[in-house]
C-alpha cells in the first residue's frame, strides 16, 4: 500500500486504518507467529511515522510484496519550498522504476558515518576575516547573506514541524572500506570511447574478467527487474532499464554530432551533471581529479552533448560551487546554448540534529551546494552570478525559483539522489529519457556516464535488508 500525493503537495494526514495489519491464514502462522509479524510490522510503521505539529510531516512507508520502501522525503511545506530528504534512501529508491513500486525486497543502502556534530571550525577569524571579507564583492556577499536567510527560516520551519527526531532515516555504516576497480583511467581529449558493441547484461550471470571489457562501450539492463555484473571479482549492482558508459566524459565529445549519436542514440528530456570542479577541500583530500588537474575543463567538453541531445522542452540540473567565478561560467555557457535559469535549489548540509555542519556564515567552507535548473525560453535580464536580484524567501524578482533541500550528508561527494523531486517538472514524468553526466551511481531508466559510474553500485555499498531491523 502506497499514499500517493500530487507533486509538492503536503501528503494525506495520518490515519490508523491506512497501516491495516497484514491477514495471514490461520493455517500458516502459528497464533505466536502472527503476534510477531504484527508487532513487527507495527514498529516499522511507528519508525516511520511523526506526529505533525500543525502542519503535515511528509513521511510514507510503502508496502507491497514483502517490501519495505521508504519515500526519501520527510518533511515537506505545501509549497514544497523546503524539504527535508534521507540522502541514501534518495539513492536507494532511485534504485527502482517507480517510487510505489517493490524494492525487490532483499537490499538497502549503506552509508557513511553521519556527522553526530559539525565539522571541526577552520574559518579565519579576527583581522584575517575582516581583511577577505573586504575582498569578497558586495554583490557576491548579498547573495551569500540572502541565502542565509533562507536557511535560517527554512531550518526553523524544518526543527518546529518535526519536533526532537533525528533529521534522517536509520543508516547502515559501509562495514569497511572496499578498493573497487569501478573506475577507468582520464585519458587526453581526442581519445574516443571504444568501438565495440554495445553489451546487453542477463538477468541471471553476467561475468567479466576486467573492468577493461565493458570501458567505453554502452551496457544496458532492459530488464524491468535489478540484475548484476561481476568485473575484477567485484560485483555490482545494475538498476532496472539503466544504461552506462564507464568512460571518462571527455572521450564521449569528440566534437561532432554523428560521433555522439554513436554513442547517445536518442536525445533526453532531462540532463543532470555533477562536474569536478577546483575545489579546496576535494584537492587536498585528493578524492578525485579536478578540473584543475585536468588538461581541459570537463565542464566545456560536455557542452556539446546539450547542444545536440536536448529536447526542446528538456531540463538541465547542474550542480555548481560556491565560487562565483564557477557560476558566471555555467549561466553565461548555457545562455549561449539559449538556456535560461529558471529555478535554484539549495543543498543544506546538517548534522543528525538539524545542525549546520559548518558555520553558515563561513568564507572557506560553507555548508550548502547548489544546483542550477535551466530550460529554454526567454531570457532573464538579472545578474544571477550575484544574486543582487534577491526578492524574497523563495523566489527572485525576475521569476527564478528557489528551493531548499535539507539532508545530512553520506559520503564525501555524494549527492541526493533527486528523481522524485525532479520528475513533477518534466513535461512527462511517467515517460522520459534521462542522462546523467559524471555520474557516481546508477538510477533505474536513466542513461549514465563518467569514469566512476559504477562507484556507489559496488555490493559494499548495499546490505541485506535483514541487517537493518
Amino acid at each position: 500500500m502506497c499514499l500517493s500525493r500530487a507533486p509538492y503537495a503536503p501528503y494525506a494526514p495520518y490515519a490508523p486504518q491506512q497501516f491495516p495489519l497484514p491477514k495471514f491464514p490461520a493455517s500458516t502462522f502459528s497464533v505466536h507467529m502472527y503476534k510477531w509479524c504484527a508487532l513487527r510490522y507495527i514498529s516499522l510503521t511507528a519508525l516511520t511515522y511523526v506526529q505533525p505539529r500543525g502542519v503535515d510531516v511528509r513521511v510514507t512507508l510503502t508496502s507491497e510484496a514483502g517490501s519495505r520502501m521508504l519515500t526519501s522525503v520527510i518533511y515537506q511545506n505545501v509549497t514544497g519550498t523546503t524539504t527535508l530528504l534521507d540522502l541514501p534512501v534518495s539513492i536507494q529508491n532511485g534504485q527502482c522504476l517507480q517510487r510505489n513500486e517493490p524494492n525487490q525486497g532483499v537490499t538497502r543502502i549503506r552509508s557513511a558515518d553521519c556527522p553526530k556534530k559539525p565539522y571541526p571550525n577552520v574559518e579565519p577569524k579576527g583581522l584575517k576575516r575582516r581583511k577577505l571579507l573586504h575582498g569578497i564583492p558586495p554583490a557576491e556577499r548579498e547573495y551569500h547573506e540572502n541565502l542565509r536567510a533562507l536557511i535560517y527560516e527554512s531550518l526553523e520551519e524544518i526543527r518546529s514541524a518535526i519536533g526532537p527526531r533525528k533529521w534522517l532515516f536509520p543508516r547502515q555504516p559501509v562495514k569497511s572500506p572496499v578498493e573497487s576497480h569501478a573506475h577507468v583511467r582520464e585519458e587526453a581529449k581526442g581519445e574516443e570511447t571504444s568501438s565495440g558493441p554495445p553489451i546487453i547484461l542477463s538477468s541471471i550471470s553476467n561475468i567479466f574478467t576486467s573492468m577493461e571489457e565493458i570501458a567505453g562501450r554502452i551496457v544496458s539492463n532492459p530488464s524491468s527487474l535489478c540484475t548484476s555484473l561481476v568485473a575484477d571479482s567485484d560485483l555490482y549492482r545494475v538498476p532496472p532499464r539503466s544504461t552506462f558508459i564507464l568512460s571518462g566524459v571527455e572521450q564521449l565529445c569528440p566534437g561532432t554530432r554523428a560521433s555522439t549519436n554513436r554513442i547517445f542514440p536518442r536525445d533526453f528530456d532531462l540532463i543532470v551533471m555533477d562536474p569536478p570542479w577546483q575545489n579546496r577541500s576535494v584537492r587536498h583530500a585528493k578524492a578525485y581529479r579536478t578540473s584543475q588537474a585536468r588538461r581541459e575543463d570537463p565542464f566545456l567538453s560536455v557542452l556539446p552533448i546539450l547542444h545536440s541531445h536536448l529536447r526542446p522542452d528538456g531540463l538541465v540540473g547542474i550542480w555548481v560551487t560556491n565560487k562565483a567565478s564557477i557560476r558566471r561560467l555555467v549561466l553565461h555557457s548555457l545562455r549561449e546554448k539559449g538556456l535560461q535559469l529558471y529555478e535554484e535549489w539549495v543543498w543544506m548540509k546538517t548534522t543528525v540534529d538539524g545542525e549546520s555542519v559548518t558555520p553558515l556564515d563561513g568564507l572557506w567552507r560553507r555548508p550548502y551546494e547548489v544546483l542550477l535548473l535551466f530550460r529554454k525560453g526567454p531570457d532573464h535580464k538579472f545578474d544571477v552570478a550575484a544574486g543582487s536580484q534577491w526578492a524574497g524567501s523563495s523566489t527572485w524578482a525576475t521569476g527564478v525559483h528557489r528551493r531548499l533541500l535539507v539532508a545530512v550528508p553520506g559520503h564525501h561527494s555524494q549527492k541526493p539522489c533527486l528523481k522524485e523531486l525532479i520528475e513533477p517538472l518534466l513535461v512527462d514524468p511517467n515517460k522520459y529519457d534521462a542522462l546523467e553526466i559524471f555520474a557516481r551511481n546508477l538510477t533505474a531508466g536513466w542513461f549514465a556516464c563518467g569514469n566512476e559510474v559504477l562507484k556507489f553500485n559496488h555490493q559494499s555499498h548495499w546490505a541485506r535488508t535483514n541487517e537493518y531491523w
